[in-house]
């Protein structure tokens, strides 16, 4: 159905499909008693929509900034509520909303009861429910070797631009330490063992994405000693690779030793014999000594 529409690429009008049915849900869900779970099925839907379009749309073109844009809005709407009935809502507990509860009542008076949009997986848009769930398959999926390259390079760049933001940026940042643990912390045997099958000539690129759009988010979360679970955005678990154990870096959580790390081997590996990695990587480099000195100095 959106096939013929992602197929123009950079000039796809995803995005205003994307629009309208972020607005049409707002407000039949303030309209209607439909059940919660009608909206977490269209929600995704909008995720999808999202996903579908970051794919096809370069990773530096300016377009993929109007994707983050809706993801940013969306969030900004805030708690969908709906003002119904009591005899057009099930039974279920009244009282304070702490997220947890589908559908929860948030207050009555008399026959009237208010209704906060509480999915099993957070509220609509606020925590903008399933978005995390869905990127992380559609990641696992592109990092197949037989999806096209571009794909990989586009959706990092889509993901990378909204954790830079601070869009949901501690779950997000997995996928970018996903990136940086394969290529700079894994020897090439052990990361093509793990299935993936991608060489460091593919991850490279990514690296530079993530760098380029969240450097300087990940090396906040680095400094403040941040717990990211990175093993979600893996096909086959995580994938801490051996080149940082064996420089004793603590793998459980970004840092300062482990940022220093990556650049420190993009230092190296920008003086390969190998000229695409080099040229790669000495670009990768660039932007985390630009990132890093923009906290340290010349320090």
């Amino acid at each position: 159905m959106f096939a013929p529409e992602a197929a123009r690429g950079n000039d796809n009008t995803l995005w205003s499909t994307m629009a309208g049915t972020i607005r049409v849900l707002s407000r039949t869900y303030a309209m209607s008693a439909n059940p919660i779970q009608l909206y977490e099925l269209e929600i995704r839907d909008t995720w999808f929509l999202f996903i579908l379009s970051a794919k096809v749309i370069d990773a530096h073109h300016p377009a993929q900034d109007r994707l983050t844009r809706l993801i940013l809005w969306a969030r900004e709407l805030g708690v969908l509520k709906r003002t119904l009935n009591s005899s057009q809502t099930p039974q279920q507990p009244i009282g304070q909303d702490d997220g947890t509860n589908v559908g929860f009542i948030v207050g009555s008076e008399d026959d009237v009861v208010v209704q906060h949009a509480a999915t099993s997986a957070g509220r609509i848009w606020l925590d903008l429910p399933f978005l995390i769930l869905d990127l992380q398959d559609a990641w696992k999926t592109v990092m197949n070797p037989s999806e096209p390259a571009n794909h990989r390079c586009n959706l990092a760049s889509a993901i990378a631009r909204l954790a830079g933001v601070g869009l949901l940026d501690e779950a997000l940042a997995g996928c970018g330490l996903s990136v940086l643990s394969l290529a700079l912390e894994t020897p090439e045997s052990e990361s093509t063992s793990k299935g993936l099958m991608l060489q460091l000539s593919q991850l490279l690129p990514m690296v530079q994405i993530w760098l380029h759009y969240a450097g300087d988010k990940l090396l906040q979360l680095s400094l403040a000693s941040h717990p990211v679970d990175d093993t979600a955005w893996y096909t086959e678990g995580s994938a801490h690779g051996q080149l940082a154990c064996d420089a004793e870096i603590d793998t459980a959580s970004l840092n300062r030793e482990r940022f220093q790390f990556w650049k420190t081997r993009l230092s190296e590996l920008r003086k390969t014999d190998h000229e695409a990695t080099s040229r790669v990587a000495d670009s990768c480099f660039n932007i985390i000594e630009g990132v890093w000195k923009s906290v340290f100095g010349l320090s």
